[in-house]
């Protein structure tokens, strides 16, 4: 009988890796929980969740607001979708508290620029990815090029310029809830940097330095609880590795995103006839060239000429004469880039 919206979010992702038939039930109640739980207009935190039930209609916490938010995008992943109001609502919320700069803090201080962190950019990064799949999943057939979030646009480069896997950016905090958050936005987005940073490869390597003689990855002085929380974030957070890539998208200049769910939705169709969970990322055309082999597939959609200098080409070239698949798609039938 979890009070908190932190487990009952946690709990809903649980549910998610079991089968529906054995759990509805359970998932009904936390659905109906989470659906009480967050503030409605005209309070000032409409949008966002506090601990418990009632809300307080004047606290602004963002980090429990988006383990109410992942519990929702669980559930709604079970055929519990609250509907577009909800996500119209958090959406507008989590927009509000953002940082001119990009950022997110943990409470309405991130308005002013002040109190950023990286594990609250990285949640305000993650629910939007959220929203934006619910809201605006169908802005990619209006052939337009390719859709524009300014949000989260502001979120990834705020993400870029502070990254760092060692501690959560600008606090210098212990890194392990941070790099979860990481995780959770690698997810929403594929990207396999964050800039110039390989944000799984460095995340394994400062993991690496916590490792403890009793199994556990957390502080050397941490003990009891607080040890198992930071093995546990730890654990989401390399667990992405076991994950497989079904193929990488590429990023190149131009209309390469053009329908930015098409990747993300062919995994998870992937995953459900695979029964596993399978994984997509981006890759720049320019990223190096072993990138390109950390999947056996290479998607390339585009609605304009694919115009790309030679040694662009020999880089796909090499892919390809290495055993690699190219496969490309011509969005909104696009003659010009077939």
């Amino acid at each position: 009988d979890l009070p908190g919206v932190y487990a009952v979010g946690l709990r809903l992702q649980v549910w998610h890796y079991l089968p529906l038939q054995t759990v509805r039930e359970q998932v009904r109640r936390d659905f109906e929980f989470l659906k009480r739980a967050i503030n409605v207009p005209p309070a000032p935190a409409a949008g966002l969740y506090d601990y418990y039930i009632p809300p307080r209609p004047d606290r602004i916490d963002i980090s429990v607001s988006q383990y109410g938010v992942l519990g929702m995008w669980a559930a709604a992943q079970m055929g519990f979708d609250p509907g577009p109001q909800y996500w119209r609502l958090v959406e507008a919320a989590w927009t509000h508290w953002q940082a001119p700069s990009g950022g997110w803090a943990y409470g309405a201080e991130g308005r002013e620029n002040a109190g950023l962190t990286g594990a609250m950019t990285a949640a305000g990064v993650a629910t939007l990815f959220i929203t934006q799949d619910f809201l605006r999943g169908g802005d990619g057939v209006n052939c337009t090029g390719n859709p524009r979030n300014e949000a989260i646009e502001k979120g990834m480069a705020f993400l870029a310029r502070h990254y760092t896997a060692e501690a959560n950016p600008l606090t210098r905090e212990i890194p392990f809830y941070w790099l979860y958050g990481v995780e959770r936005v690698a997810v929403a987005s594929g990207r396999k940097r964050f800039g110039e940073h390989d944000w799984y490869e460095q995340g394994v390597r400062a993991l690496g330095g916590f490792r403890r003689d009793d199994g556990s990855i957390a502080e050397r002085t941490a003990v009891g609880r607080e040890a198992i929380y930071n093995t546990a974030f730890s654990l989401l957070f390399l667990a992405r590795g076991y994950m497989p890539i079904a193929f990488s998208k590429l990023q190149y200049d131009g209309a390469w995103n053009q329908r930015p769910r098409d990747a993300a939705n062919l995994a998870r169709w992937f995953g459900r006839q695979f029964e596993t969970e399978m994984h997509w990322q981006v890759v720049g055309i320019d990223d190096p060239a072993q990138t390109f082999n950390d999947a056996p597939l290479l998607y390339v959609a585009g609605s304009k000429p694919l115009d790309l200098d030679p040694a662009r080409k020999a880089r796909l070239r090499t892919f390809i004469e290495n055993g690699g698949l190219l496969v490309g798609h011509a969005d909104c039938e696009s003659r010009e880039f077939a």
